[in-house]
């Protein structure tokens, strides 16, 4: 009975064992190699182009307008590491990225213009105003170089405004070196004395 199997199964083992060293082994197709960039779209600004997949790049608003300023970036905001300012760091995600600036339109004002002791100042407050603001020169510089010289410091001067904030601009009494100086015009006498600085 065992050698009857064996005789009728032997022709059909032949026959898979012949198959099998006859076939080809298709080789493995090659995998596509995974996307490493992607686009990134900005609208009224500047950063458009491709980038690396999980990199940081930065983006730009246009300048604002007259009687606007910058509001904040709408769209994929989720990587914005500053969604309310007009220059912020963005990290590239896989699906690539579309950002647009807007801007928000603000009553015009003009500072009110002084000289103190030989120094210029610009000041504007508005109604109920929540804070204020005292933007300083660098060296060399001067309280104009915040209005109308400056497309950033400008723009910031009028975002704060729009804000509710007042804003004091002063500059150096020192306008031949155009510095600040931190040198005491009067030396205290005790712990609570009032401490006086030329500026």
């Amino acid at each position: 009975m065992t050698n009857q199997w064996l005789l009728a199964t032997l022709p059909s083992m032949v026959s898979i064992a012949c198959s099998t060293e006859n076939s080809t082994i298709s080789p493995t197709s090659p995998q596509p190699a995974p996307t490493t960039t992607t686009t990134v779209q900005v609208t009224n600004g500047y950063g458009s182009g491709t980038a690396t997949i999980g990199d940081s790049v930065f983006i730009w608003s246009n300048p604002p307008v007259a009687g606007t300023v910058f509001d904040k970036w709408t769209g994929d905001i989720s990587g914005l590491k500053y969604p309310n300012e007009w220059k912020s760091k963005v990290k590239i995600s896989a699906n690539g990225l579309a950002l647009t600036a807007t801007y928000k339109t603000v009553s015009a004002f003009q500072f009110v213009t002084e000289t103190t002791n030989g120094a210029s100042v610009y000041y504007y407050a508005p109604a109920n105003y929540k804070g204020v603001i005292l933007p300083f020169h660098g060296a060399g510089g001067s309280a104009s170089g915040w209005i109308g010289t400056s497309i950033e410091n400008e723009s910031f001067v009028r975002y704060a405004v729009a804000n509710g904030y007042a804003v004091v601009i002063a500059e150096s009494v020192d306008r031949t070196n155009k510095r600040w100086s931190n040198t005491a015009t009067k030396t205290p006498t005790s712990r609570t004395s009032t401490r006086f600085w030329r500026t």
